[in-house]
């Protein structure tokens, strides 16, 4: 029996909302999976349930997880769709929790990484980490001793300064089938037993 694709994905919308408004990971990453793989086959079906959010109106906390929820998968596929609804919400006198959400998604953009791709993930490298560390070729030459099974799913690798969060206060990355790597810089500060610095002047 064929499966109505369009009546697939409106059952994961249905998942997805359950899931974030229950806060249980058990629901949200297989319905999260299933829609950000559909593309823009979704975006119809995230605006349809944002726009039916009524943002005039204080939201209990369930509400603002779905809305968040949901701008963030959209996000994840379309960052233009989703800036021009979080715009729209913004407009509005939000929940503290709620705004600040919207626009930890909304700094986040794929044009502050340097992207490449291998084995089928791409890879987004931060650009203001220093190009001469080399970190991408690093991580690629990791990755080439790595079986192709255990990358199986992923698709996309984040090569960042800081650990990053998602959280009412804080950043965001995209989480579904990533991995993310934080490069640390080596930094040794002189120390009282260390010989002087020389005199240059």
């Amino acid at each position: 029996m064929m499966v109505d694709p369009e009546q697939a994905l409106e059952k994961e919308i249905r998942r997805l909302i359950q899931g974030l408004m229950t806060q249980s990971d058990r629901i949200v990453l297989p319905a999260y999976r299933q829609l950000y793989e559909a593309g823009s086959l979704a975006i119809p079906l995230l605006q349809r349930e944002l726009d039916r959010a009524d943002l005039s109106k204080t939201m209990r906390r369930e509400a603002i997880s779905a809305v968040v929820g949901l701008t963030a998968l959209l996000h994840d596929i379309d960052e233009a769709a989703s800036n021009v609804f979080i715009e729209k919400a913004l407009r509005f006198k939000q929940n503290p929790a709620l705004a600040s959400a919207l626009r930890a998604v909304q700094r986040y953009s794929n044009s502050k990484f340097r992207a490449s791709s291998f084995s089928g993930a791409r890879i987004f490298e931060e650009a203001t980490l220093d190009a001469n560390y080399d970190a991408t070729t690093h991580v690629t030459e990791w990755l080439q001793r790595v079986s192709s099974g255990d990358l199986k799913g992923v698709s996309r690798i984040y090569i960042v300064q800081t650990k990053p969060s998602f959280d009412f206060f804080g950043n965001y990355l995209p989480t579904l089938s990533v991995i993310t790597l934080v490069l640390e810089y080596a930094v040794r500060t002189w120390q009282p037993d260390d010989p002087a610095p020389a005199d240059t002047s």
